[in-house]
């Protein structure tokens, strides 16, 4: 994680991680970093935002598994260069309430509204 340089004078106040495959499998590897540092954190991977992580916005997976068509075309022979670049449309949006309350942060009810999901 890099951090701007008046960021590493004052320490930093939040966390955000990448979408990549190293955050996925090394969930378990972040989890202190918001309860121990006392650091909020937003990031695109549920899994994080179930391991201690504030606040999680990404691809929805349940919409990602129902566009297993594609692979199933290419491998029954479809050419990937002649299929439609695909991207996700659904997004989920998840709170951890639980987190919130260890950190001290209140989370304003209009965020909470739009939340897809509340960890408690």
């Amino acid at each position: 994680m890099a951090f701007s340089l008046p960021c590493a004078r004052t320490g930093p106040t939040g966390s955000s991680s990448l979408r990549t495959g190293f955050f996925c499998t090394t969930a378990s590897a972040s989890r202190p970093l918001p309860s121990e540092q006392r650091l909020p954190s937003i990031n695109a991977y549920e899994e994080l935002v179930e391991s201690g992580g504030l606040m999680s916005y990404g691809p929805s997976y349940e919409d990602m598994h129902k566009r297993a068509a594609y692979l199933d075309k290419i491998l029954k022979g479809a050419q990937p260069g002649n299929l439609p670049i695909e991207q996700p449309t659904k997004f989920t949006f998840i709170i951890n309430l639980g987190t919130a309350k260890t950190l001290g942060v209140t989370v304003p009810s209009q965020l909470l509204g739009l939340a897809d999901r509340l960890i408690e």
